[in-house]
């Protein structure tokens, strides 16, 4: 039996790097040689794995990109039986916002926004009214945004 994945479906997460666990339980642990191996699978691929010869919590760390992925948890025994969890969907930041350096309110409404992310190259220019979505940009670079504003001076930050 699988119960209490972490985190939980529709999580918004605030850092990249999580931990996935389960709690698993078998009847069969009470004969010797049984296990359970748990494989931890995100967007359809397996991420990690843990064998338990006890009843449990098995876990694997991954780094995730930003925007959303779905997750699950596939678990076999010694005698060929396999269950799957329900698919979880977790978030990583994926978006930017803006903000008045004064005020610290977001600049929406009429102004408009143009952002370029570079990471030795050009990587996009965005027109926006403040909000700028970075999903599918790899979380692990280093990068440079130029954010230009109507009224506002322009801006680069590392």
């Amino acid at each position: 039996t699988i119960t209490e994945l972490s985190p939980s479906d529709n999580t918004s997460l605030s850092t990249r790097d999580i931990e996935l666990s389960a709690n698993l339980t078998d009847s069969d642990f009470a004969f010797d040689g049984d296990e359970l191996t748990a494989e931890f699978i995100v967007d359809g691929g397996v991420v990690g794995s843990e064998t338990l010869t006890s009843n449990g919590t098995a876990s694997t760390m991954y780094t995730m990109d930003g925007g959303s992925a779905s997750w699950s948890v596939r678990v076999s025994d010694t005698y060929g039986n396999t269950v799957t969890s329900d698919n979880r969907t977790i978030r990583s930041p994926s978006t930017l916002t803006i903000r008045n350096v004064s005020t610290g309110d977001p600049i929406t409404g009429s102004a408009q926004v143009t952002a370029k992310l570079y990471s030795g190259e050009l990587i996009f220019t965005k027109n926006t009214s403040g909000t700028i979505d970075l999903t599918g940009v790899p979380v692990e670079r280093g990068y440079i945004i130029e954010v230009t504003v109507d009224g506002y001076v322009t801006r680069t930050v590392a």
